[in-house]
């Protein structure tokens, strides 16, 4: 009431249901919320509405229609206007759908309840809480409202609605959530034209959903065999038992990286060693290319180390994480016709720690030139919380060289 003594031209503008990047995930209609905004705006004088809807048609124009309804009369009953576009848009069969978009709605205002923040993406811990459970419900709805339609137009808008929540299987597999089996199965609708294509290959577009994993490894004790000379080029027999970090996968997801890399550890009472081969790519050239070590000794894991090892062997130490005098640490580099290769020999002095102990648990990461990395990273290499998982493998009590 106060802005009316300021202007009679008032405004709103909202995204009150919208995310970005729902990779097919269905989202809520948000009915209570659209009515309770536009209503109150209406009551309060409100002249203009500028509101965002939700991009995805295919699981999101209930939403859409519910809203654009509203603008024309704010007090309209939100329940009607609901029952009236779901029963002609998916026939007889529509209460399915409906107990699909109502059962969400319920799960994602109790998870903003208990989380007590708002939501603008779809986080790993959203997926976990709300679409991991009821995949399979969803995609049985559909399947029971498809079965129910009376036109053709209504089984094309549940194809739609099918092919978006296949597109989120699709990608809960490719990063880990569910077990890579047979998904939900649909059709491209026929009456659908390029408009089903154009929204399709966007969704496709999003990024992948993201889930944390903890990879794990124990490195081996090299003890008092002789230690690879630091050359560039790991062709020494003492490499084949050194513990091998591989299937590294593309930043965001865990979609293993059609480049190969693969790298190695050994550690002995002073230095921790790497070795890595990288394969050359089509689109990764070498002039550009680098390993990163990311390694965290101690507790905190906010306090870590991070170390750059150019194609060329020049070695940097990352600005902001814990600081590492370069010198002592050795790094070469080699070149073959299949790609480039480093050796990389990091002694425990500049780290700071002593040689890790066997229950002690270190975690570590290792990244290809911001392209792909060991342990899967949602969006940046600096994650220390996604670092990999590492344990020291003993040393044998009458070997000389592991007193200290």
């Amino acid at each position: 009431d106060a802005w009316g003594h300021v202007t009679q031209a008032r405004g709103y503008y909202d995204l009150p249901t919208r995310m970005r990047n729902t990779t097919g995930a269905p989202l809520p209609p948000g009915l209570s919320i659209l009515h309770f905004a536009l209503s109150t705006n209406a009551n309060a004088g409100t002249k203009y509405v500028y509101l965002y809807g939700i991009d995805s048609w295919g699981t999101g124009a209930l939403h859409n229609y519910v809203a654009a309804r509203l603008l024309w009369n704010p007090d309209a009953n939100v329940h009607e206007i609901e029952n009236e576009w779901l029963s002609r848009a998916y026939g007889p069969g529509y209460h399915a759908v409906a107990r699909i978009l109502h059962d969400i709605e319920d799960a994602m205002r109790a998870f903003i309840v208990s989380h007590s923040s708002s939501l603008t993406e779809l986080t790993p811990a959203l997926v976990e809480s709300i679409y991991l459970p009821r995949i399979t419900a969803i995609e049985t709805g559909i399947a029971q409202a498809a079965r129910h339609a009376a036109t053709q137009t209504q089984r094309d808008r549940l194809s739609l609605f099918a092919a978006e929540v296949s597109y989120l299987r699709d990608s809960m597999q490719q990063s880990g959530w569910l077990e890579p089996i047979r998904g939900f199965q649909h059709e491209r609708p026929a009456t659908a034209g390029p408009a089903f294509a154009k929204l399709h290959t966007k969704e496709r577009a999003q990024t992948l959903l993201w889930a944390p994993e903890a990879r794990r490894v124990v490195i081996p004790w090299l003890g008092t065999r002789r230690g690879p000379k630091i050359d560039g080029v790991p062709s020494e027999g003492v490499w084949s038992d050194a513990a091998v970090l591989d299937g590294f996968r593309m930043m965001g997801s865990r979609l293993r990286d059609r480049v190969t890399t693969e790298v190695r550890v050994l550690y002995d009472r002073s230095q921790i060693l790497l070795s890595w081969r990288c394969q050359n790519g089509a689109e990764q050239s070498v002039d550009h290319d680098a390993i990163e070590v990311l390694i965290a000794p101690v507790t905190n894991i906010r306090w870590f180390v991070r170390l750059r090892v150019g194609h060329d062997g020049t070695v940097q130490s990352a600005v902001g994480q814990a600081p590492l005098r370069t010198s002592n640490v050795i790094a070469k580099t080699g070149y073959s016709s299949s790609g480039w290769s480093g050796e990389l020999s990091i002694p425990f002095e500049r780290l700071g720690v002593q040689p890790g102990h066997p229950d002690q648990m270190w975690r570590l990461n290792v990244a290809r030139a911001h392209r792909s990395t060991w342990s899967s990273v949602s969006r940046q290499v600096d994650e220390p919380e996604h670092f990999g998982f590492v344990t020291f493998g003993k040393a044998p009590r009458n070997d000389p060289s592991a007193r200290l």
